[in-house]
């Protein structure tokens, strides 16, 4: 589903000033549209200072809402894209048919690259990781942004999996991406910036209800990174064992993880840095809050 947070993340994206003009985009699954009047405002509204040079249609973006289940390549047209196809199993929508389970250059020989290359919440439906993790690096052209849009919460028995902030954090370092950003959301929008964090535990608050309505728990994780060489694909080590691997060969092959866990820093506080008073407070509150709900937590999640 083509919803508004991936709507509002591609739109940021361009935004953001990260894509060469009429740029090209691939989505790794078809798409259903399903962004709301509503949020075709609000996006229009932010891209409006800069329509002109982005080459955005801003009349052909608002008229979007009063479409019937639009194509969503005509969104990526309004923006100003030069071109959108999208990869999947069935031919929907025009899209080039292609098993993601396997190796796209391998065995179909396709070796088209993209400045934009999307997940939005497809890889959860595909059993091997591994050769789609490896299509999206691949699709990327040098200097490209690819976007995973993904379950975190929720999202019982959706797809094969859920996911986890570590898993991009240590794609990342093993493939030497930049990380733009990684976020927790529900389909409207962004509800927390993980790079921003200490306390992991503020999402929980989110996932149970106490802090925002979120479609009961369910999540997403947001994370966008810039390919920054052409380098093959490498897959990576969970970070927090790199240090403890022993034998040689495969320590050379996680040798580009080396050094500091990131995804364990990322959630760790910085000692020399004092929390401000209003974020203890937070904190005193979060730590009451978890501790009562750990004695009624099967009554709570089972109602959830």
């Amino acid at each position: 589903m083509f919803n508004p947070l991936s709507a509002l993340v591609v739109s940021r994206i361009l935004a953001g000033g990260l894509l060469p003009p009429q740029p090209r985009v691939i989505d790794m699954g078809n798409q259903t549209w399903g962004v709301s009047r509503a949020a075709l405002d609000r996006i229009a509204a932010m891209l409006a200072p800069q329509a002109s040079r982005l080459g955005v249609d801003q009349g052909a973006l608002r008229s979007l809402g009063e479409a019937r289940a639009p194509h969503v390549g005509l969104f990526y047209k309004a923006l100003g894209f030069g071109l959108y196809e999208a990869i999947d199993i069935n031919s929907r929508d025009d899209t080039l048919v292609m098993d993601l389970n396997t190796d796209l250059r391998a065995h179909y020989g396709f070796a088209r690259t993209y400045d934009l290359v999307l997940n939005t919440g497809t890889s959860e439906h595909v059993f091997n990781q591994a050769s789609f993790l490896k299509n999206a690096h691949e699709l990327a052209a040098p200097g490209a942004v690819m976007a995973h849009i993904v379950p975190f919460t929720g999202y019982v028995n959706h797809g094969f999996f859920n996911y986890q902030p570590g898993l991009f954090l240590d794609l990342a370092a093993a493939n030497g991406y930049r990380l733009l950003s990684l976020e927790v959301a529900d389909r409207e929008g962004v509800l927390l910036d993980l790079r921003q964090t200490n306390d992991v535990a503020e999402h929980f608050l989110h996932f149970v209800g106490l802090t925002t309505r979120n479609e009961r728990g369910n999540t997403f994780l947001v994370a966008v990174m810039k390919k920054q060489s052409d380098g093959a694909f490498v897959i990576p080590c969970q970070g927090k064992y790199v240090a403890t691997i022993e034998e040689q060969e495969v320590s050379s092959r996680y040798a580009g993880q080396a050094g500091e866990d990131k995804s364990r820093a990322i959630f760790t506080a910085d000692p020399s840095r004092p929390a401000p008073r209003a974020s203890r407070l937070r904190r005193k509150i979060k730590k009451a809050l978890l501790k009562a709900l750990r004695r009624t937590s099967h009554a709570v999640l089972t109602r959830l």
